[in-house]
């Protein structure tokens, strides 16, 4: 799995996607630096402040939420999900990934 192998060869996999998809995460941002096409699914972290920054990154905010957890005050968001990032549906993740993989 990507997810328990060394960070190198996660990057290695990663660099020959042709689209990669994540939460607000480190792999997220490896995705990102090396241009790969990203969709960046952001819930209560700021996508204005921990967004992908790479050629090619989309950041993915479900309508009506907000970020409400703050990266210097928090270190912990639980156990569970957090309500505005289960407010991502499938349909807004596949069409943000339309818009990267078949540009008019």
């Amino acid at each position: 799995s990507i997810i328990t192998t060394k960070l190198l060869t996660s990057a290695e996999i990663i660099k020959h996607c042709q689209l990669f998809i994540s939460n607000d995460s480190g792999l997220m941002h490896i995705a990102s630096a090396l241009e790969t096409p990203t969709i960046g699914l952001f819930g209560p972290t700021d996508e204005n402040k921990t967004g992908p920054q790479g050629i090619g990154s989309i950041i993915l905010r479900a309508p009506n939420t907000k970020p409400v957890y703050d990266v210097n005050t928090n270190f912990d968001l639980g156990d569970e999900p957090h309500p505005s990032i289960l407010a991502l549906t499938p349909e807004q993740v596949i069409q943000a990934a339309n818009t990267i993989l078949s540009p008019s």
